[in-house]
């Protein structure tokens, strides 16, 4: 529960919400707040997440800073780390899409919808994004899966239930 200056109670359990009703002015603190901000425009989740991890990689960085180590090192040391992370996932973690049933991705979108509003609803939602996503998906000469993410489109019908939604195939 957040209190403003003017006495408006906001409460949220959503970490971008929470970090933009902060009045920050220390540079790093900004900067966290502005991550948290990018993460929930691009992906719209994991915010708390980022800001957390953000700032465990800042509070280890500031102790190599002490102990003499130069910044430009401790930046190399993460890049390199931030990569071989990404290759570890890549090649050990991933399974491709196109190996998972329609079943089993829809459980995958529940799971994310499950930390949203529409929670209460997520078997519902999630086959209702399942189902756009195949929609707008092709197969490249190589083999791969595409999603053309930016052809879905969602409208919004004021005053209506949001079991109300259907999937339009075509243009809108």
């Amino acid at each position: 529960m957040l209190v403003d200056d003017i006495g408006d109670i906001n409460i949220t359990n959503d970490g971008a919400t929470i970090l933009r009703q902060l009045d920050v002015t220390h540079p790093a603190a900004k900067i966290l707040v502005e991550l948290s901000n990018i993460q929930d425009q691009e992906v719209g989740d994991g915010t708390t997440s980022v800001v957390l991890l953000a700032a465990e990689l800042l509070r280890l960085a500031n102790d190599l800073v002490k102990q003499k180590v130069h910044p430009t090192s401790i930046i190399s040391g993460y890049n390199y780390a931030k990569k071989e992370a990404c290759r570890y996932i890549r090649d050990t973690l991933t399974i491709p899409v196109n190996s998972l049933d329609s079943s089993t991705i829809t459980k995958i979108a529940s799971t994310s919808l499950s930390s949203k509003v529409l929670h209460y609803q997520d078997e519902f939602f999630s086959k209702l994004v399942v189902d756009a996503v195949e929609a707008v998906q092709e197969v490249k000469e190589d083999g791969r899966l595409h999603h053309s993410i930016n052809s879905i489109n969602i409208l919004k019908a004021h005053g209506k239930s949001g079991l109300e939604s259907e999937l339009v195939r075509g243009f809108v």
